[in-house]
């Protein structure tokens, strides 16, 4: 079952975002935050550019640039593979 953490709006339209939250998902001071509105009318709130900054951290830098034709062939390569489409 999911948990309910309640904040109160200011009259400036801030929120504070329960300790439990921040602490669970990690948010410092000074991070940012994205507001999603679905479809069904829900708010999602998740921590912003965390999944690109966690990336540049955790991948080992690569031993040499690729050209822009690599990445374009990679990138189809991929999206045959994905897809299973002919090239």
């Amino acid at each position: 079952m999911a948990k309910i953490a309640v904040s109160k709006v200011t009259s400036k339209g801030q929120i504070t975002i329960p300790e439990e939250i921040r602490r669970q998902y990690r948010l410092q001071a000074g991070e940012q935050v994205e507001w999603e509105v679905t479809d069904h009318g829900t708010v999602e709130l998740r921590k912003a550019g965390g999944s690109l900054e966690a990336l540049t951290q955790i991948l080992p830098p690569p031993k040499r640039a690729l050209t822009l034709e690599e990445m374009e062939r990679a990138v189809g390569d991929h999206l045959a593979r994905k897809h299973r489409v002919r090239r």
